[in-house]
């Protein structure tokens, strides 16, 4: 249920970012487009990833791996949004 809200949340902040840029075509949403879209299916790898830290026998040595794609998420998110605002508007 957490994989599938957090896609479906992440899906539409993406579909949003490609309408802009439909909308006011600029490299800043284009690049911004490109980050928040590959945001969606890493979101659904990164919580997968933090769940199985929580399995039975899971070791140590899986936290620091499993914080991967986490981080890469939300490095992409700051980087579209730092796009996102410097886009110009029409």
């Amino acid at each position: 249920m957490l994989r599938a809200s957090l896609t479906a949340i992440f899906g539409m902040l993406a579909l949003g970012v490609v309408l802009a840029l439909v909308t006011y075509p600029s490299w800043q949403l284009a690049v911004a487009t490109a980050c928040t879209v590959a945001v969606v299916p890493l979101a659904w790898v990164a919580v997968g990833a933090q769940l199985s830290l929580f399995a039975p026998g899971a070791k140590a040595g899986q936290h620091p791996r499993s914080a991967g794609p986490a981080v890469l998420a939300v490095v992409l998110l700051v980087i579209g949004a730092l796009m996102f605002s410097q886009a110009p508007t029409g």
